[in-house]
Formats: structure tokens, C-alpha cells, sequence
């Protein structure tokens, strides 16, 4: 399981596994969706911590987590989808501020993640 918060290496490979889509494959749209999680903690043998707790990925606290906001993105013209972070809060990420944070921050990676993949080539 990847922790919470941008996964870069998710990122990464994307970008290069992209530069072999059709242009057409190309074109996509971040999106989002939050959701209701059932509350429990588990420990994470791999990363030798417990999860559950509210993560954004860079914080977490001893609350335990209920709402999960999961970024992700899809193909416009062909059917493809890729989860790239997600964030654990306590209760529904209602401010659009933060929502917004988290949408930028993804959106430049990714676009860093791709110029530097294009370079490379």
C-alpha cells in the first residue's frame, strides 16, 4: 500500500509509460472524488507504522481517519484512469481551498514529471 499524499513514483511512470500513448490517448482530466471510509487502524508491517490516522501526507494526527479524498487521472478519448494521491481526513474536505492545494500540487508534478521525461528523450 502507498502512504498518503502525492505518490511521485506513481507520477514518474506515468509520464514515461505516456510518452508512448497514441496523441489521442493523451488527453486527460485530473478529477477527484471524496468518500466515506469505515474507521479502523491497521499496522503497515511494510512501512512499520499503523494506519487509518488523518494523513495528508506530510501530516498526520491521532485522529482517527472517516473520509478519504483521492485524486486521479483519466483519459478523455480513451478509457484509462490512474489514481496518482490521496489524503485521509477526519471529516469531508469541504473547503475547496484545500482542495485546491492538493490539486495544484499534483498538477505540478506531474508537469515537471513530463517535461523532464520529454527532455530526456
Amino acid at each position: 500500500m502507498l502512504p498518503p499524499g502525492l505518490n511521485s513514483p506513481i507520477i514518474s511512470n506515468l509520464a514515461a509509460y505516456a510518452g508512448n500513448f497514441h496523441e489521442k490517448s493523451k488527453y486527460c482530466s485530473l478529477v477527484f472524488d471524496e468518500m466515506a471510509i469505515r474507521p479502523g487502524l491497521q499496522y503497515n508491517s511494510k512501512l512499520d507504522c499503523i494506519d487509518g490516522f488523518v494523513d495528508d501526507g506530510c501530516n498526520r494526527s491521532a485522529k482517527v481517519a472517516r473520509q478519504a479524498l483521492v485524486f486521479s487521472v483519466q483519459g478523455i478519448l480513451e478509457q484509462w484512469k490512474q489514481p496518482l494521491a490521496y489524503y485521509l481526513s477526519k471529516v469531508p474536505t469541504g473547503k475547496d481551498k484545500m482542495k485546491v492545494r492538493y490539486a495544484a500540487e499534483i498538477f505540478s508534478s506531474t508537469l515537471a514529471a513530463t517535461i523532464s521525461t520529454y527532455v530526456a528523450h
